[in-house]
Parts: C-alpha cells; structure tokens; sequence
C-alpha cells in the first residue's frame, strides 16, 4: 500500500484484510511510518490532499483525502505519536475500519 503525500510516496505494509460482510468490499489495516514533516505540509493551509493506493494482481484502488481539520489535531497527534507511536495508530486505524471508515 503506497501514501502519497506532497508528490513524495510513503510505503505501507497491510497487517489485516478482511471481506466486509456480504459485499466485495475489502477493509484492510496498514501500518507505516509517515513523517512528521510530511505532515506538517499536509497540515498547512490550502487546498492539499493526499492519494492512498492499493494494488495486487487483479484489483487497483485509489482514495483521495483531504486536509480539513487536520491543522487543528496535528499537534495532538504528534504528542500522542511520541508518547506511544505504534498502538495509538494501530487502535485508531482498527476502530476507523470497524466504523466502515
């Protein structure tokens, strides 16, 4: 899985897929580190987004989100990064999926 932000791609392992009840759609888990300054240019004021890719033999998917409210929570985000950088996100990230976020 592949995060692209500010032109530069960040690489991301899946650590869990799974099908989503009765349909094709697949919600998976990734884990991966993204740098602080990538960000923070994330994060500044504009119209920015970043592009989150997928692929495997058959399938390609792309999603695009965007920076709304992230200029707010960054600085939470990275305190509560430096305090406990892996279960903080991996928590978030199963809790986003169990949502269907």
């Amino acid at each position: 899985m592949e995060v692209s932000l500010a032109g530069k791609p960040v690489q991301l392992k899946v650590v869990a897929s799974r099908l989503r009840d009765k349909s094709a759609e697949l919600n998976s888990i990734a884990s991966g580190r993204i740098p602080v300054e990538m960000l923070k240019a994330f994060a500044d004021p504009g119209n920015r987004s970043m592009m989150v890719e997928t692929a495997s033999d058959d399938v390609v998917t792309a999603i695009r989100v965007g920076n709304a409210g992230i200029g707010r929570m960054l600085p939470s985000l990275v305190a509560g990064c430096a305090a406990a950088p892996q279960p903080a996100i991996r928590n978030l990230a199963r809790s986003v999926v169990r949502q269907g976020g």
